[in-house]
């Protein structure tokens, strides 16, 4: 590159040669930054586009979080059962009575101006019917869409404080309870009890699954019992930790159990755990549940994890949960995954590329 002395004097041509020399320079320059903004620009692009695909879970979409609290329409933040029905709608218990949510408008139940026996609701389960069964700590309560009935001791359940809800292949309905488990077939009722070592393992029934080939799996607080409707088999582990089930899934041929020190998997032949160290967010589970992909998602009290059966994704308030304490957790559908926190409300989780 080339200097002037300029004299001022000169006259006026090379007043404008020196201009246009400049100017010449000048698009020169520009031209260099234009094409490194353009190759930054490029770089920003490859590198944005690594991060989304690195974002993207095996459900193949854009996650897309949204939360609903009192003042959408809920009756409570705090959220202990969820349930679609057969129409599709949500249920929601919570410690205020229940929220029915059909994807537009929620409606409230409360025990003031509908027949639930309790306000507090810690289970839900949906029959062949379409009947809703709602258990609380005093008892239980059905809804059929416009009659209520509830049921407590008086008329056959072993216990009053209802943990869990289910249904199993013939229409009959479980309770779980602190004092062993009733069944309902609509007419008559039954009692289950430990007795010696057979029946329950233990009389304290925290949640029940029925799996594809309609056996009943019991999760007790020492273990757990299942019965194939004529006997009755019981599983107990050497870590007393690992016997306190909290919740189970049945997923094809492999029943999922939430514990006290991590998540266990059986598939009828051998048993395996997995904790923190394998990459769940939380040893204490609270909830599991089944993805329309095959995904198993597991509800803790530090966020939700999700397992596709080798990689393992954890999802916090920070990445859109309502709170990081799950209780429980559905699958609608359309495949949207439904969170219910302690505190915080509800969340789903939706993939827009559906």
């Amino acid at each position: 590159m080339q200097f002037f002395k300029i004299k001022f004097s000169d006259d006026n041509k090379k007043v404008v040669h020196l201009i246009s020399y400049l100017q010449n320079i000048i698009q020169h320059i520009m031209g260099l930054k234009l094409k490194l903004l353009a190759l930054l620009f490029i770089i920003i692009g490859l590198v944005a586009i690594s991060c989304t695909k690195n974002s993207k879970s095996n459900n193949s979409g854009t996650e897309e979080w949204t939360t609903y609290t009192t003042k959408q329409g809920l009756s409570s933040n705090e959220i202990f059962a969820l349930a679609i029905d057969k129409q599709g709608a949500l249920w929601i218990g919570t410690e205020y009575g229940i929220t029915k949510y059909d994807g537009n408008t929620f409606q409230k139940f409360q025990q003031s101006s509908s027949g639930l026996i309790y306000h507090s609701v810690h289970s839900i389960a949906v029959d062949s019917d379409n009947n809703k069964w709602f258990g609380t700590s005093e008892g239980v309560s059905k809804f059929d869409g416009t009659t209520w009935l509830s049921y407590t001791t008086d008329f056959g359940l072993v216990d009053n404080y209802i943990n869990s809800i289910a249904v199993d292949g013939y229409g009959n309905i479980w309770f779980a309870t602190p004092e062993g488990v009733s069944r309902f077939d609509g007419l008559n009722w039954k009692i289950f009890v430990k007795q010696g070592d057979s029946i329950l393992v233990n009389n304290r029934v925290k949640t029940i699954g029925v799996d594809s080939s309609n056996n009943l799996w019991l999760g007790t607080e020492f273990g757990i019992s299942k019965f194939d409707g004529n006997h009755w088999t019981s599983y107990i582990q050497t870590d007393n930790s690992l016997n306190y089930i909290l919740s189970i899934a049945c997923q094809s041929t492999n029943i999922w159990f939430g514990t006290l020190a991590g998540v266990e998997k059986f598939d009828n032949t051998s048993w395996n755990t997995y904790n923190y160290e394998n990459g769940l967010a939380h040893n204490q589970v609270y909830a599991i549940a089944t993805d329309l992909e095959g995904n198993i998602w597991f509800g803790t009290q530090l966020g939700a994890s999700k397992f596709d059966g080798t990689t393992w994704k954890n999802y916090t308030k920070d990445d859109g949960l309502a709170e990081n304490w799950v209780t429980s957790i559905v699958v609608d559908k359309q495949g949207d995954i439904w969170f219910g926190t302690l505190s915080g409300g509800l969340s789903k989780l939706h993939y827009t590329s559906r």
